[in-house]
């Protein structure tokens, strides 16, 4: 998910009208052009296919954000996402995360599992460092796809699945006011591939319900329902 709310939204090829400042002896910005380019070439050569990109810069032109959705035909029911963002006014760090529910906002928002944070010192090898940084992205999803493959295995009650649901409310992952919603979309799913009652299917119930979530209640939600399904 992008979040795009004190920025504007660009396609890749108008990144290049963002010019970067010039380099100093410690301080090495990066083109956004470049920057996105060596991202999505990067995932490409590891044999991943990119099905989605979106990009958001903040007006003054210096901050860039980006969301990349990773091809995923074996399971057509969730996604494979990379996250990232940088900074020219060495305010932000460039930073790399990937997971199935990544979250990327303008207001300096980055939640998923961190692959690369990298200050824009004189020694940044961008392609290098992004290369080996995104090599190590599709062995963490093998393991989630494990997990997940496992919670649509598993079997769960009613009342199995109403005791998860009053857990997710004591930790704080979902209002009280939620409760019986997750519960009502879960026992009634409006997804048909959902219909079994699985935890796969409880897990979806409460991403269903969370579409109406701010963006800055996303990051500590999806941290928490990912702890307690493990599918991290």
């Amino acid at each position: 998910m992008l979040c795009h709310r004190n920025s504007i939204l660009v396609k890749r090829n108008e990144l290049d009208c963002f010019q970067a400042p010039v380099a100093t002896a410690t301080w090495k910005p990066v083109e956004h052009k470049k920057l996105a380019d060596t991202i999505i070439g990067a995932i490409e050569a590891h044999g991943m296919a990119v099905a989605e990109e979106e990009f958001s810069i903040t007006g003054d032109g210096n901050r860039l954000f980006g969301y990349i959705k990773v091809g995923n035909d074996s399971a057509p029911d969730y996604s494979r996402t990379v996250g990232f963002h940088h900074s020219n006014d060495k305010r932000i760090s460039l930073k790399i995360v990937a997971g199935i529910s990544v979250f990327v906002c303008d207001n300096l928002m980055l939640k998923g599992t961190e692959y690369l944070k990298r200050k824009h010192t004189s020694g940044l090898e961008l392609e290098d460092e992004i290369f080996e940084a995104v090599g190590r992205i599709p062995h963490h999803w093998i393991s989630i796809d494990r997990n997940i493959h496992r919670l649509k295995c598993q079997v769960i009650s009613k009342d199995e699945a109403r005791t998860v649901v009053m857990q997710a409310s004591e930790l704080g992952i979902v209002p009280d006011r939620d409760v019986m919603t997750v519960f009502r979309e879960f026992l009634a799913p409006r997804h048909e591939e959902f219909r079994h009652s699985t935890r796969w299917s409880l897990y979806n119930a409460f991403t269903e319900v969370a579409k109406k979530y701010s963006p800055e209640k996303h990051g500590k939600f999806y941290s928490g329902l990912n702890s307690i399904f493990d599918v991290n």
